[in-house]
């Protein structure tokens, strides 16, 4: 779907011209056409072609939509990377977009902050695993000191061997809050926001709530330039 919106976004004058030239094949053989069920389908064709360059430029139109909030989430995380003390401390931040059927949820890399060069720039895990699950099932903001797994009896976070060896191994924190849907705050989540490091908790002062705040009033944005299902 994305290069085919990429292709129609560069090629409108010859949809058009194939829109026109469409319709007046599709009007020529109606003249000609030796039965009924030959009418109609070109009746069909005649209307998709002359609909074809109005659909076309409403494509363009939401494509270039998608990607104006996608450009703007990307620089809304390097905001609050920095918010967060980045670069003088190792900060990174991602959103994580639910699946169609919601069983899962996945790093978005287009937009994440810093991860471009870590395995987990594109992690994909259970809905309700890891750290970042327990802000999407209690829908409140949740920290955690990612080096517990580490130590005999330290949490498991429900991820699967292969997720585990995806994270980052330097990681040692996470706070994750949830993006409500600003026009439904009570119902589905549109995704969680993760601000991790390698700084310890403490360190990085996931611990306190005034982190929790400033992560929310970022989620709180990110929820605007999201559409539920995209």
């Amino acid at each position: 779907m994305e290069r085919l919106n990429d292709w129609l976004q560069q090629h409108p004058l010859l949809i058009a011209i194939v829109g026109a030239c469409g319709s007046a094949l599709c009007g020529l053989g109606i003249r000609y056409a030796p039965n009924a069920a030959v009418v109609i389908a070109l009746l069909v064709l005649l209307g998709a072609c002359a609909s074809a360059p109005a659909i076309a430029t409403r494509l363009n139109r939401l494509h270039q939509g998608r990607r104006a909030a996608e450009d703007c989430l990307k620089r809304l995380l390097h905001a609050c990377g920095h918010s967060f003390g980045y670069p003088e401390r190792h900060v990174r931040v991602n959103i994580m977009r639910f699946s169609a059927d919601r069983r899962r949820r996945k790093v978005h890399p287009a937009t994440a902050f810093n991860m471009g060069n870590d395995p987990d720039s594109d992690l994909e895990i259970d809905a309700t695993a890891g750290a970042s699950g327990q802000a999407a099932v209690n829908r409140r903001p949740a920290f955690a000191d990612l080096s517990l797994q580490l130590q005999p009896g330290g949490p498991e976070w429900g991820l699967r061997n292969h997720e585990k060896a995806k994270v980052r191994q330097s990681l040692r924190s996470i706070l994750s809050v949830p993006v409500f849907n600003p026009s439904d705050p009570d119902g589905e989540l549109f995704a969680t926001l993760q601000i991790d490091s390698d700084l310890s908790v403490i360190e990085i002062g996931f611990d306190q709530e005034q982190a929790w705040r400033r992560a929310e009033r970022f989620a709180d944005v990110v929820s605007l330039l999201l559409e539920p299902g995209r």
